[in-house]
């Protein structure tokens, strides 16, 4: 738990918010501090016009002192005044945004820490740096799925691989995923855990290889981004692919 906890409420970017951020960012840049972004003001306006700037307003104050970009969907810039942090501000405008997330369905969040020193904060955070990147890093978000009832229950083996594995079989998987699931008369598999594989920027040699094993039977292994991925329920979202079903056909069973 935070040693000091600020009070006071996250809301959308309104125009005195806007300016009250430029003149403490203005500031921080001449006392030198730093992670602060007066040279991405630009983009800082640009999100504010688009009405994707989120602020924690203090209650004290009614003053804007920190503020977030990018729903933590893509890489974008959280900043808590100088003055202002270690009160559990950061932690909380992240908690804000990935409430947000969930409520839109959203299942792969997607950032860069920056500067490396928010690794550690990050990572506390929930997110797990991508191997070989530059400070890039993700979290997967879980959702429970209803399981008709009745049906046969079957065994789901999923292996995500880097595109090597198209012409190398001796690549190994670089995750798997087993859980069991319920295979109704229609040939559909019901999965009790929505399956999240993200691909984004320093993953899987930019292309991720699905397999896809029911009770030990190969049903698929190739990209995931193909037609006859999306056939059997390989959804393209944001950042990546999920599943929530799989179709089969007479052929596959």
């Amino acid at each position: 738990m935070d040693k000091l906890s600020a009070k006071g409420r996250i809301r959308k970017a309104r125009t005195e918010d806007i300016e009250c951020i430029h003149e403490w960012l203005i500031q921080q840049q001449e006392e030198n501090v730093h992670g602060s972004f007066l040279c991405n003001w630009n983009l800082i306006r640009d999100y504010y016009n688009k009405d994707e700037l989120v602020v924690f307003i203090e209650s004290k104050s009614a003053k804007a002192v920190a503020y977030q970009f990018g729903s933590l969907i893509n890489p974008g810039i959280l900043e808590v005044r100088n003055d202002m942090r270690g009160q559990g501000i950061g932690k909380r405008l992240v908690e804000y945004q990935i409430k947000e997330a969930r409520r839109e369905g959203l299942c792969i969040l997607y950032i860069r820490c920056k500067p490396s020193s928010s690794i550690p904060f990050w990572k506390k955070m929930g997110f797990e740096l991508i191997d070989g990147s530059e400070n890039y890093a993700y979290q997967i978000l879980k959702y429970e799925l209803l399981i008709p009832d009745g049906g046969q229950v079957v065994e789901i083996n999923i292996g995500l691989y880097p595109k090597s594995r198209q012409w190398d079989d001796t690549t190994q998987p670089a995750k798997r995923i087993k859980q069991n699931g319920t295979m109704l008369d229609d040939k559909v598999v019901h999965l009790s855990k929505r399956i999240c594989i993200p691909n984004i920027q320093g993953m899987w040699d930019g292309d991720v290889v699905v397999e896809i094993e029911i009770d030990g039977k190969l049903i698929y292994r190739d990209k995931a981004r193909y037609k006859n991925a999306q056939k059997l329920g390989v959804k393209n979202i944001i950042n990546g692919y999920s599943i929530d079903r799989i179709y089969l056909s007479e052929k596959t069973v």
